[in-house]
């Protein structure tokens, strides 16, 4: 017979992840986030580098809110690509030049 907090576990998207591998998860999760931030602040500093991005205000609002907000998590991972991204729908997310 198993212990009974093994029977325990969280819905995460459409699977169930048990309770063991909840941890695992989310550290593997904070860390694609991360990644993805670094990339965003990585585009973000070569725009600046290349003279595309002059706007303090614009360059405030690129690192406030980051392109993979708007973007499904098949496409997250691609998030500091820049060119025009996939959404869904026959529809894009421009390239953050654009």
């Amino acid at each position: 017979m198993r212990p009974r907090h093994a029977e325990k576990s969280s819905q995460i998207g459409h699977g169930q992840i048990g309770s063991q591998n909840l941890k695992a998860y989310v550290c593997c999760y904070s860390y694609r986030w991360k990644m993805e931030n670094q990339a965003w602040e990585e585009l973000i500093q070569r725009l600046i580098r290349q003279g595309i991005l002059r706007s303090p205000r614009v360059i405030k609002a690129l690192r406030r809110v980051s392109r993979g907000s708007f973007l499904p998590e098949r496409a997250k991972s691609y998030v500091a690509v820049d060119s025009p991204l996939p959404i869904g729908f026959g529809q894009t997310i421009s390239a953050p030049l654009s």
